[in-house]
């Protein structure tokens, strides 16, 4: 016997799920927030901001010692530079520490054009390392 099919559990559970179910569709119907708005809550410690060619508007933040050994730390899926503080708190007496956000993650804004791939990230890890 499984929790959905218990005698008396059916008519709890179900109004739960419709919920759930409506709730999702109505996250998944609203609108795009404002990069503006994103910015002025998310972007809480310094950043810095630098344009492509290609019309990326790129967020990324270096810290430590300039001429110290470099380090770029580019985040995974579903996430941002911000997944890094904690590493940048423990590792940026020793070296400068470049992190940034990928398009389409964070806050760094992306054409409608724009396709990712790997080679499109490594471009602009390569742009970035040039700025």
């Amino acid at each position: 016997m499984t929790l959905f099919n218990r005698p008396g559990r059916r008519g709890k559970v179900a109004p739960f799920v419709v919920a759930a179910a409506a709730g999702s569709l109505l996250a998944a119907c609203a609108g795009d927030i404002p990069y503006a708005t994103l910015e002025a809550k998310y972007d809480t410690a310094p950043s810095s901001w630098f344009d492509t060619p290609g019309g990326l508007h790129v967020r990324h933040r270096d810290v430590g010692p300039r001429g110290a050994p470099v380090l770029v730390m580019v985040h995974g899926f579903a996430a941002s530079l911000d997944a890094w503080t904690p590493w940048t708190a423990k590792l940026s007496g020793d070296y400068w520490i470049v992190t940034l956000d990928l398009p389409g993650h964070g806050l760094t804004r992306a054409p409608s054009a724009w396709r990712p791939s790997i080679d499109a990230y490594a471009d602009l890890t390569d742009a970035l390392a040039g700025h």
